[in-house]
């Protein structure tokens, strides 16, 4: 039977890498965002943007949040985007 156990990519130096075949994708994030959308809900707050995709830096979420111009609302910390 097959190990079907699924590995969290991790975010190093601005790409995303998978430990099990070593491989890199500096987009993988915009996919992940696909599926949240499709499988929670169509809006996202940088709280929930850092749980889904593992990412521990409010910075970095919000470079990511930010480099995809998504619409918003809400100012700080009630700010929510628009997948």
């Amino acid at each position: 039977m097959q190990d079907l156990r699924i590995t969290p990519l991790t975010r190093i130096k601005a790409n995303w890498h998978c430990p099990t075949c070593n491989t890199k994708d500096k987009l993988a994030h915009i996919r992940a965002l696909n599926d949240y959308k499709l499988l929670i809900k169509p809006t996202i707050r940088n709280s929930e943007l850092r749980e889904f995709l593992r990412i521990e830096s409010i910075l970095v979420a919000n470079r990511l949040l930010q480099s995809l111009k998504l619409k918003f609302y809400g100012e700080k910390k009630g700010r929510v985007y628009y997948l």
